[in-house]
């Protein structure tokens, strides 16, 4: 299991994220609370390079996770994040750290502005070859 701190362009993180066994990678979403299979991020990950993956231990990754990297506005992204919350195979933040996130603040307290490029589509599940 491998956890990466992953950011965009300039240097902000978008997500956290999980590589499995199997060489998937999931994307912590704070709007469900699970990690998602994220095929534009995987894309990324092996072949185009655009951002950059910081390899961290699951306490920096916890930590990016309790301060809202991850989070997507639901008006901007309604049906992303309704894909996200029908997605059977999501995988909960227990069954990746051992343990579950007790949240330091309430989901409607995280920031609500996106950072630079933070909601790339490409980066989300909207993303396919071809």
């Amino acid at each position: 299991m491998n956890l990466y701190l992953v950011r965009n362009r300039d240097g902000v993180p978008v997500w956290v994220a999980f590589e499995s066994d199997e060489k998937r990678l999931y994307t912590y979403v704070q709007n469900t609370g699970k990690f998602h299979l994220n095929a534009g991020l995987y894309q990324d990950f092996y072949f185009d390079h655009e951002m950059t993956y910081e390899l961290v231990d699951q306490q920096a990754a916890e930590a990016a996770i309790l301060s809202g990297v991850g989070r997507r506005y639901e008006r901007s992204f309604i049906h992303i994040i309704a894909r996200y919350q029908r997605d059977p195979d999501a995988l909960s933040p227990q069954s990746v750290l051992g343990h579950v996130l007790e949240p330091l603040v309430a989901s409607d307290q995280l920031p609500n502005k996106p950072t630079p490029a933070s909601n790339d589509i490409r980066y989300g599940e909207e993303h396919t070859d071809g």
